[in-house]
């Protein structure tokens, strides 16, 4: 890809997602690193769809907590949206959980899923919704600390309730049903988004249904059907933790935890 920056030299893809690929940034003027995500094209179609992406990372760009990778800068490049990004020198849950034989011990997971929360009861409470959470945008350094990045970027392209082919069935797992039904993603879609990555961090393997088959029947599975007790998949789960997690993933937001302020004081 050649694209130019003002501030930034653009190298290697270092990531690619659903809504564009990541390259590694070298500053021309202070060799700093940084992550730069190039958003596909055909997400940015409109002008309202641009003014809104630029408006939200304006927000996003002035919070400050330790668990929220920073945005800093975003903006249009030769017709492409991009967000200049903290480069996160660590692991993805996704990673993480890729390169290891077994789930994560549960007390493991339970840090992770509380670092997620504070984050995220942070951003809310700053009126911002991520939107689209899952294991592939949450980074686990070597030291225990969590990142969470692409805060406001898929609800700016309305993206979480607008798929495309180029969204992997595997990732739908992590959206709430009713954001696949359609409607826009609120606090209580991110509470069902983070519930998951804790059944996933504590099940280690999504259950083949939800892991394997195609788009569509990963939507009417998810919208339709309760996931297996987690206890059914590793009965090493306190059933207390079980609870919680089925209580956090309820597909009827109205039955669901209301808060991930109230998920991470149930945790």
């Amino acid at each position: 890809m050649s694209l130019e920056f003002t501030n930034y030299d653009l190298h290697d893809q270092i990531g690619v997602g659903a809504l564009g690929a990541v390259h590694l940034g070298i500053g021309k003027k202070d060799d700093r690193r940084v992550a730069i995500r190039i958003v596909h094209p055909e997400l940015t179609e409109t002008p309202e769809i641009r003014e809104r992406f630029s408006k939200l990372m304006r927000n996003v760009s002035t919070l400050h907590h330790l668990g929220l990778c920073r945005v800093l800068e975003f903006g249009e490049v030769q017709d492409h949206l991009a967000v200049v990004m903290e480069l996160i020198e660590g692991k993805t849950v996704f990673q993480l959980l890729g390169s290891l034989s077994q789930p994560l011990p549960h007390t493991r997971a339970l840090h992770v899923a509380r670092e997620i929360l504070k984050v995220i009861t942070y951003t809310h409470s700053k009126g911002l919704v991520h939107g689209d959470l899952s294991p592939g945008n949450v980074f686990h350094l070597e030291q225990g600390d969590v990142r969470v990045a692409d805060l406001g970027v898929a609800r700016a392209l309305e993206y979480a309730h607008r798929y495309t082919p180029r969204f992997r069935a595997g990732l739908l797992c992590y959206v709430a049903p009713e954001c696949l039904g359609g409607e826009v993603p609120d606090p209580a879609s991110d509470v069902y988004s983070i519930g998951m990555i804790l059944y996933k961090m504590l099940a280690g393997a999504m259950p083949r249904a939800l892991d394997e088959i195609t788009q569509p029947e990963v939507v009417r599975m998810v919208v339709g059907r309760r996931l297996p007790p987690l206890r059914e998949v590793n009965d090493r789960i306190p059933v207390w933790l079980q609870d919680i997690v089925a209580t956090a993933v309820h597909p009827d937001p109205a039955r669901r935890i209301g808060s991930c302020e109230q998920l991470l004081d149930s945790l």
